[in-house]
């Protein structure tokens, strides 16, 4: 539904009931001036007539309201059957033969006409305020017309005279430029009014969507750690293979070294122990292949991790700067709260002065004595109408003091949110570096692999040719106890590899542990 037929439509709820009160009104006066004696059976009539228009008028509202079929033009076409109502319960006046009760009801029915022009702002249309006001002085003027022409009252006031029963035609001039000048102002009012609560409606909209992009935001990166958990395992897997694998080398150095220092005096011992290490040294080489393969695979998966990291870092940016603009607009939406608070004021001052105008009608009617009593009635409601109006407005207040008080809150949940990707910024920062240095390690093992191959092929072309030259194995014992030196030493070096391998991997999963523990926290504030 379009903003402005939404706002329209509760206006027109809210004047729904006001006609309602009116009717109510309108039919206790009538009732209590006929049954008195102070209003004749033709003005009666004409009070009826009025009031039943003015009750189809509320019917029509209604089922257009009840039944979804409520229309923007609508609010005009009410507004004149409003107005026609008014207009027929005033003909009423034509057949009041004491021109000193048109002039105390005078008031009363200005206080009518300010109420409906009042009335009109519900529906947040300042077109509608405007049309309202002329019609008002439309109905006002052309009553004073006919009642001019039918009844005794004059239009001047003669020097001296203390007769009451003239009306004076300044004061139609000055009902009637109040009028306008209350519509035009109100008009205004409204005009401003709504143009700041659409602000602030599609500010909160703007806000809405940013923390739902912000929510997808945090997924992504919960998604991301879930990802680097999963390399992590597979790192750690990798690194206890490589040690398994580094305990059995040495094992089979160990070995191959008791041989070679039992060969020259067990020529045939030799000889067989020649063909196992051949055996082992070749066994040797394919595990080699195989933790060579597996290395390179650790390396493919860390340079995904450091992709991944750098994704986080770059959602992680982008998330700052939508909390940023969020909180833009959340202060936008605290300014136009203020501004609400004026325009407020001006509707307080509005209906106390409504309330001035219902209390001079009262002192007026209590002066016509029990001629007036019947409207004295009606202006009392419409001192109650005024303050009704007071006190919703003070509700609007609270309401939106409310609002601004939320928003508030709000935009001290985006600050923290703020201070905490900036957190989680700086922790993928360094989970980044550690993920660099892991691959550098990894890196530079390749390079102590292919020593280990290359030293592993030279012992088994040592084997072969023990096997076919025991004659040359006495001599040779000394170079292949050198080698495997060369080889013990080279298993040591990757032992510490391994270790410092192991040691960044723990220090890794503790990031990603902080890191997810980070996330968490984000999403419950």
């Amino acid at each position: 539904m379009d903003r402005q037929l939404a706002f329209e439509m509760e206006g027109e709820r809210l004047t729904g009931r006001l006609r309602l009160l009116l009717i109510i009104i309108f039919l206790a006066g009538t009732a209590v001036g006929y049954f008195s004696g102070t209003a004749q059976l033709k003005q009666t009539l004409f009070y009826l007539v009025g009031i039943s228009v003015y009750a189809l008028v509320f019917i029509l509202s209604f089922l257009a309201l009840r039944y979804n079929k409520y229309r923007s033009y609508m609010k005009y076409l009410f507004t004149v059957g409003e107005m026609i109502g008014l207009f027929i319960v005033n003909l009423g006046h034509v057949f009041v033969e004491d021109g000193h009760e048109w002039a105390v009801r005078n008031a009363t029915r200005h206080g009518l006409y300010y109420v409906l022009i009042a009335a009109s702002v519900l529906r947040f249309a300042p077109r509608l305020v405007v049309i309202t006001g002329l019609l008002a002085v439309l109905v006002n003027t052309s009553l004073h017309f006919i009642v001019d022409r039918l009844t005794p009252v004059h239009w001047s006031i003669k020097k001296g005279s203390n007769q009451l029963d003239f009306i004076s035609p300044i004061d139609l001039i000055i009902a009637s430029i109040f009028m306008l000048g209350l519509s035009v102002a109100l008009a205004m009012a409204t005009k401003m009014i709504r143009k700041m609560i659409f602000k602030v409606s599609e500010e909160r909209e703007d806000s809405q969507k940013r923390f739902k992009l912000l929510s997808e935001l945090l997924r992504s990166a919960r998604s991301v750690v879930q990802s680097l958990g999963d390399q992590i395992e597979e790192l750690k897997l990798s690194v206890q293979t490589l040690d398994a694998t580094r305990v059995h080398q040495k094992d089979a150095l160990d070995h191959t070294g008791e041989l070679i220092r039992n060969v020259s005096g067990e020529m045939q011992e030799a000889a067989a122990g020649a063909s196992r290490q051949d055996q082992l040294c070749q066994s040797n080489t394919d595990l080699v292949l195989k933790f060579r393969a597996r290395m390179e695979e650790i390396i493919r998966s860390s340079e995904l991790n450091l992709t991944g990291s750098q994704q986080i870092m770059d959602l992680l940016t982008d998330g700052e700067s939508t909390l940023q603009k969020t909180l833009s607009g959340m202060e936008g939406i605290q300014e136009s709260s203020n501004r609400i608070f004026e325009i407020l004021d001006i509707i307080n001052e509005i209906a106390e002065r409504t309330n001035l105008l219902a209390l001079n009608a009262a002192i007026e009617a209590a002066r016509a004595g029990e001629e007036g009593r019947g409207f004295s009635v009606v202006a009392s409601e419409v001192g109650k109408l005024a303050e009704m109006s007071s006190r919703h407005a003070s509700e609007i207040e609270s309401l939106i003091r409310r609002s601004h008080d939320q928003t508030m809150e709000g935009a001290g949940l985006v600050r923290s949110m703020g201070s905490t990707m900036q957190r989680i910024h700086e922790r993928s920062e360094h989970m980044q570096t550690r993920t660099q240095e892991i691959h550098e390690q990894i890196s530079r093992q390749q390079g102590f692999f292919t020593d280990i191959q290359k030293a592993t092929l030279e012992i088994q072309n040592v084997a072969g040719q023990m096997k076919s030259r025991t004659a040359e194995q006495a001599g040779q014992t000394s170079q292949a106890n050198q080698e495997l030196d060369s080889l013990r030493q080279e298993l040591e070096e990757l032992s510490g590899a391994v270790g410092a391998i192991q040691s960044v991997v723990d220090s890794l999963e503790l990031e990603k542990q902080h890191l997810a523990s980070t996330l968490e926290k984000s999403q419950e504030d």
